[in-house]
């Protein structure tokens, strides 16, 4: 049993080693092919989507290593209902994981894009728009500094942003408990306009309310 034992960690290794240097591989003769017949800025493309692909590894975060140690009891005693109950358990944490990373690669992508064109010429931008630049492009923040008051618009921001907030916490609890606290016509009313409120989506509000601020 001890021999087999060994005989087996010896299989996996080779097979291991095989696996990674087959990897190395197929890792140069795409890029190979990349470079010569899809130019270079596809491979910054290839290079994405193999990070989002690495992302779903490092997420795993030793799941399949913990299983697999997990799974070694029951499949040597051949309980195959702990065997199936354990491989159910790891198919669910792999079905969240994949969903996390989804969801959180919509919202992370535009921001991604967005950077990425930061950095970028307009003819880089049209010719390439979804490789990563080729070089800094910094001029579209000195336009942006010399053609309008950012940092004026930035710090009005900053500081409406910490009133509302501030004025939120400190008025909205308070609210809150007078509304569920005193059960009469006017707080239902109250309630009803502040839940209509919500209901609105900013959109349909938004153009009325900035044609209002470009007139005054």
């Amino acid at each position: 049993m001890k021999e087999s034992r060994v005989a087996n960690t010896v299989l996996n290794l080779k097979y291991g080693i095989m696996a990674q240097f087959i990897n190395y591989i197929l890792s140069f003769v795409t890029r190979t092919i990349f470079i010569k017949y899809l130019a270079v800025e596809y491979l910054g493309v290839n290079n994405l989507f193999s990070n989002i692909i690495l992302l779903f590894s490092v997420a795993e975060s030793g799941i399949g290593a913990a299983m697999e140690s997990v799974l070694y009891g029951p499949m040597y005693t051949g309980d195959e209902k702990m065997v199936n109950s354990i491989v159910y358990l790891l198919k669910k944490a792999y079905v969240v994981i994949s969903g996390v990373i989804f969801i959180m690669s919509i919202f992370i992508y535009p921001v991604l894009f967005a950077l990425m064109s930061a950095f970028k010429s307009n003819g880089d931008i049209l010719k390439s728009p979804v490789a990563f630049p080729a070089s800094f492009y910094t001029q579209n923040f000195k336009d942006l500094f010399a053609q309008s008051d950012f940092m004026t618009a930035i710090l009005h921001s900053l500081f409406l942003t910490v009133v509302s907030e501030v004025l939120i916490v400190c008025i909205v609890p308070m609210a809150a408990y007078g509304i569920e606290r005193r059960k009469s016509r006017a707080t239902a009313l109250t309630y009803t306009y502040f839940l209509a409120g919500m209901m609105i989506p900013f959109h349909l509000y938004m153009f009325p309310l900035f044609r209002e601020m470009k007139m005054l």
